[in-house]
């Protein structure tokens, strides 16, 4: 029995739930729903193969972005294959969302918002109870939710949330550069213009569910000096 419906023109449709049955097919787990080695590699075939086939405007991405779509398949197949397998059901979960986080920076290089990845189940979301905006050159804090941020603060070092406000600017995540940190989100949108790559990528400094952190909290410094 196949659970993975179909790689279709603009949209993949994966699989992210436990699987009941005894029979181990290319998408499926025995006691965990796990990709292992060979379900990513067969994923991520079909989905190159559907690209080559129905993707009309890959010799317009082909040409315009410089992409190599053999060498992108080549690399992206040769770096699942370099994967070991995971044994433990928690590390299990987490390849899985690695896995599926691959490949939408995967479809990312291809620059178009109609192609995108969905999970059957919801994926997790980060939410830090802050969301932000650019503004000229300043990424700000646009709006806050206040509950979270208490609850927060019962469970943190930070000294006062309620010192964080609408407005403040937002200057390093997790001690990196906030420009380094919108960079790295951007690789995992799908979007054709550039401008709204980077809304997105703003947006996601607050709220995602993508590029899953190995930790569960982040570190927001502003410009006031405020962490």
């Amino acid at each position: 029995m196949r659970k993975l419906a179909s790689a279709l023109l603009i949209a993949l449709t994966l699989p992210l739930s436990t699987y009941a049955g005894d029979e181990k097919d290319a998408y499926s787990g025995r006691n965990f729903w796990y990709y292992d080695k060979t379900d990513r590699i067969k994923i991520f075939q079909s989905l190159m193969d559907s690209i080559e086939i129905d993707y009309a405007l890959l010799p317009i991405k082909e040409d315009r972005l410089g992409i190599n779509f053999q060498k992108l398949n080549a690399e992206t197949l040769a770096f699942e294959e370099s994967l070991t397998q995971e044994e433990d059901s928690f590390e299990q979960a987490k390849s899985n969302i690695r896995f599926i986080d691959r490949v939408k920076a995967y479809i990312a290089k291809f620059e178009d918002t109609h192609f995108a990845i969905g999970t059957t189940t919801p994926m997790p979301v980060i939410y830090t109870g802050l969301r932000f905006f650019e503004v000229g050159d300043k990424i700000v804090v646009s709006s806050l939710d206040a509950k979270l941020l208490a609850y927060n603060a019962t469970r943190s070092s930070t000294p006062d949330f309620k010192k964080i406000a609408i407005g403040d600017e937002l200057v390093k995540v997790d001690g990196k550069p906030v420009a380094k940190a919108i960079d790295e989100l951007s690789s995992f949108i799908a979007a054709s213009s550039k401008g709204f790559n980077r809304m997105l990528a703003v947006n996601g400094l607050g709220i995602r569910r993508y590029n899953f952190p190995n930790k569960n909290y982040v570190d927001f410094t502003f410009a006031s000096g405020q962490t």
